[in-house]
């Protein structure tokens, strides 16, 4: 199970965490989100075992590789795990595609469990575009987000009623500069390598982790997580333009 990272406000600036919820199973949850086709989001893909429905989200950025969170593949055997693309329905549909390998940030796991949060996933055969399969562009190093943009979360999970959702969802959250974000953590968890995104009654807390943050038509942040939920406002991500260049490298020596 996964989770991402989401940090709340409060009047004392505290971390809240969900111990009354329950977390058994695949939790995921996109609160505040709409339906999305694929076609609006053909870059998303399922990271996910043989057997199940749904382990995390990926985001296709060329023809052989993937983008997810390194805490997803932290844990999994990549032998035993397939990538999804082409399908905005999380049982059925789109392409399966077998995994030649999964390149995990050197730097991921030490010390602050959140950082570094990514990888890449390089497939054993290429894919087939479509209007339903296609790349995202990554953000390129020193890109600088408007301190008032909006940030478009996608992902298959759980609604805020709770419920299971079968169907690919999207949510727009402001964009919230780093310093914000330090604040309300009150630690140094947030570096430079992550970014932040949220506002009321719209977040991605329980899952999805892997899965995009757009910005125009560019992938500038991974969900990121831990193996502890940490939810309601605010939603952390692996910022790409900081970690482009370990992606450029995966993709460039492989």
């Amino acid at each position: 199970m996964f989770f991402f990272l989401v940090v709340q406000i409060l009047p004392w600036l505290t971390l809240t965490t969900c111990d009354d919820i329950d977390i058994s199973g695949d939790t995921r949850r996109i609160i505040g989100g709409h339906l999305i086709r694929i076609e609006e989001a053909p870059y998303m893909a399922l990271y996910r075992p043989v057997n199940k429905s749904f382990h995390c989200g990926a985001s296709v950025v060329s023809d052989q590789f993937l983008v997810t969170a390194a805490h997803c593949v932290d844990k999994s055997i990549h032998g035993e795990m397939i990538v999804t693309v082409g399908t905005d329905r999380a049982l059925s549909g789109g392409e399966n595609y077998q995994i030649e390998e999964v390149v995990k940030h050197p730097q991921y796991g030490h010390g602050n469990f959140f950082d570094y949060d990514i990888a890449v996933i390089k497939l054993k055969n290429k894919l087939q575009f479509s209007d339903r399969v296609q790349p995202i562009k990554m953000a390129e190093p020193g890109l600088v987000i408007d301190d008032t943009a909006q940030l478009r979360t996608i992902g298959f999970g759980m609604t805020e009623t709770n419920y299971n959702s079968n169907e690919l969802l999207g949510t727009d959250m402001h964009y919230i500069p780093n310093n914000i974000c330090r604040a309300v953590t009150q630690d140094s968890i947030i570096t430079d390598r992550m970014l932040c995104a949220g506002q009321k009654n719209k977040s991605v807390c329980y899952g999805d982790s892997g899965g995009p943050a757009v910005y125009g038509d560019k992938l500038v942040g991974v969900t990121s997580g831990s193996d502890i939920p940490i939810c309601n406002s605010y939603s952390v991500f692996a910022r790409v333009s900081s970690l482009r260049g370990f992606v450029d490298d995966v993709i460039a020596s492989h």
